[in-house]
């Protein structure tokens, strides 16, 4: 019983030392990685990031970059309370001057006019918006640099008819003066006619209804004959003006004013060539008249 408790003894002895020679060596130091901030991650991807920033032009705008300095909506317009452009422009008179006092210069549309004639008629209704530009302007148009510019754009489809009439009485009677005036527009896209009809007359006004003491004839037979009911002080008068404009511009036309209206050195923007009569539907023309 002694002798196998000190065999037990010795074995353990034994094995020990080659448990202590086979413990595992101790593990190197864990590296630290740098942490990398998020703000370097943003910058990076910054640097990569290409940001285009494009505008867009509205339709009937001038040639060129520069804004206007007032824009005009259609309940801007239907404020003023007036029916026509030229009373329009009228009324915009003190806003639409130059330093030096001038009349402004007048655009349809971005695009020079054949006349202030042309557009004169034409009801503001049918007006989508004003630009009020600065002098800059007119010298891509080929004006001096001495006048704003009006830029007047019209809707794309319109079609309305306009009569007016009126009536003058003398506040002594005697004399009457009715005007009336009918519009007749059509609007598309490129397209637009316009008939303006006026008429006016007023009635004679005569010496005997002003109170003008009588004269007698020269003629011998006709002594004490009074010439009053017969004299007149303001005559009777009668005018008709029919006016009939018509702008048709052809595919050839518009490209030409497309490419003037994305190139910012373009001097004087193109546009359509007048013509004394209304041509085919695909021709280019402007043609008005009047008779009276």
């Amino acid at each position: 019983m002694a002798i196998a408790r000190i065999s037990l003894i010795g074995l353990v002895a034994a094995t020990a030392p080659v448990m202590a020679q086979e413990a595992p060596a101790p593990a190197p130091p864990a590296v630290q990685s740098e942490p990398v901030s998020e703000a370097d991650d943003g910058g990076a991807d910054a640097e990569g990031e290409i940001v285009v920033t494009g505008s867009r032009k509205l339709p009937g705008s001038v040639v060129g970059d520069i804004p206007p300095d007032q824009t005009l909506s259609p309940a801007d317009v239907r404020s003023f309370g007036v029916n026509s452009i030229a009373d329009l422009l009228t009324e915009l008179a003190p806003q639409t001057r130059s330093g030096r006092g001038g009349a402004p210069v007048v655009l349809l549309g971005g695009k020079r006019i054949s006349g202030f004639q042309e557009i004169r008629d034409l009801p503001t209704e049918a007006i989508q918006r004003v630009e009020i530009l600065p002098e800059e302007v007119a010298l891509k148009y080929g004006y001096r640099a001495d006048a704003r510019v009006v830029n007047i754009v019209l809707r794309r489809r319109f079609r309305a008819a306009t009569l007016e009439a009126s009536d003058r009485i003398a506040t002594e009677g005697g004399r009457t003066a009715a005007q009336g005036e009918v519009d007749l527009l059509s609007i598309r896209r490129d397209t637009r006619s316009n008939l303006h009809l006026s008429y006016q007359t007023a009635t004679p006004l005569l010496e005997s209804e002003r109170d003008i003491v009588p004269r007698t004839s020269d003629e011998a037979t006709a002594a004490g004959f009074d010439q009053t009911p017969f004299r007149t002080l303001l005559p009777f008068t009668r005018s008709f003006a029919p006016t009939r404009s018509t702008r048709d511009r052809c595919s050839a036309c518009r490209r030409r004013s497309t490419r003037a209206s994305t190139s910012t050195t373009a001097s004087v923007a193109s546009g359509c060539r007048p013509r004394s009569r209304p041509t085919a539907a695909r021709a280019c023309s402007t043609s008005s008249g009047s008779i009276r």
